[in-house]
């Protein structure tokens, strides 16, 4: 379940509220709360284990069990950077799981249109939106210069769109956190 925060405004002054315009709607989620959720969410996602995967591309690859390295093993990795043994994996909770379909969904909310999302399927590309790719790759740690790098642009341009993706996100969230919320209200009073 969502941890809801007392109503807070964005810093900055919408378009609308700059001109004198109607101020926009109270923030229900906090941005640090759903950056926070999202990553933990992709981060769960990607370690879970496909089993059909490997029947997919059985002659394509090696199906060696993983190998888990004891506490000597990762002493010797801090004591000499130079040693190949891999970072530790992200192990999901019961919980990271359960609690996971709620920011996915706010994730989908910045799908691509139907029409080129199926192009993309069609030419065997992931139909992942810019938005989304940059989200995910900031979620699994990707430094802004390997996405900048990714993209052809500058670390800083890669960083401002990141934030700016990240900012949507939040927007589709709070947005979610409201309807929910006038749901629940709904339901109280017809309970009444």
């Amino acid at each position: 379940m969502t941890k809801l925060l007392a109503p807070t405004r964005h810093k900055r002054a919408s378009a609308g509220e700059a001109r004198g315009g109607a101020a926009a709607e109270p923030c229900l989620l906090d941005i640090k709360i759903v950056i926070a959720k999202i990553d933990r969410a992709i981060l769960t996602l990607r370690s879970l284990s496909d089993h059909e995967y490997r029947w997919l591309t059985a002659g394509s690859r090696v199906n060696w069990p993983a190998y888990t390295y004891d506490a000597e093993d990762r002493r010797a990795q801090s004591e000499n950077p130079d040693a190949q043994i891999a970072p530790e994996r992200h192990r999901p909770t019961r919980r990271d799981i359960a609690e996971m379909d709620e920011p996915l969904e706010w994730f989908r909310g910045l799908n691509l249109p139907d029409k080129t999302r199926a192009q993309m399927i069609r030419a065997g590309d992931l139909p992942l939106s810019p938005e989304q790719r940059l989200i995910w790759w900031s979620a699994v740690g990707l430094s802004d210069r390997w996405v900048a790098k990714k993209m052809g642009v500058h670390h800083e341009t890669a960083r401002r769109r990141t934030a700016a993706a990240y900012e949507r996100l939040w927007g589709i969230a709070n947005a979610h956190a409201r309807r929910r919320l006038a749901d629940a209200a709904g339901a109280a009073k017809r309970r009444l």
